[in-house]
């Protein structure tokens, strides 16, 4: 299901994970805007002021984003254009602590293997939900 009008080969996409239960009560400096495309920096609690405030993605997901939403959007694409004989790659890359292994792996216990992935809203992450949509 490769998208005709878009010539892009890669695709960039940021998802801002919520805080972790020992993190509680800090202040969150980035937030997702509403166009799902650009984040924004509070610079005034933002540790590395980097001159600019706004930056423009292929995609964002915001703190409230759910496996489920990442996978619809984002993954469930690039599974069809593999089915399609197209090569795709999902690569996770971010610093120690930064919400990884949940997006990719997720966990899987309470994930229904015969529902659609695209409406489970356990909290499986791209590969069970790829797997499962195969």
């Amino acid at each position: 299901m490769v998208d005709k009008d878009d010539d892009t080969s890669i695709k960039v996409i940021v998802r801002i994970r919520p805080f972790l239960p020992f993190e509680s009560g800090n202040v969150n400096v980035v937030e997702a805007l509403e166009n799902g495309k650009t984040i924004k920096m509070d610079p005034s609690h933002a540790s590395h002021a980097v001159g600019r405030t706004q930056f423009t993605f292929d995609a964002t997901y915001g703190i409230d984003s759910t496996q489920a939403q990442v996978f619809t959007k984002s993954i469930r694409p690039l599974v069809s254009s593999c089915m399609e004989g197209y090569n795709a790659t999902v690569l996770a890359y971010g610093q120690t602590g930064s919400g990884k292994t949940h997006s990719i792996l997720g966990q899987t216990d309470q994930s229904d293997p015969n529902m659609d992935p695209g409406e489970d809203m356990s909290e499986a992450g791209v590969i069970p939900r790829a797997l499962r949509a195969l």
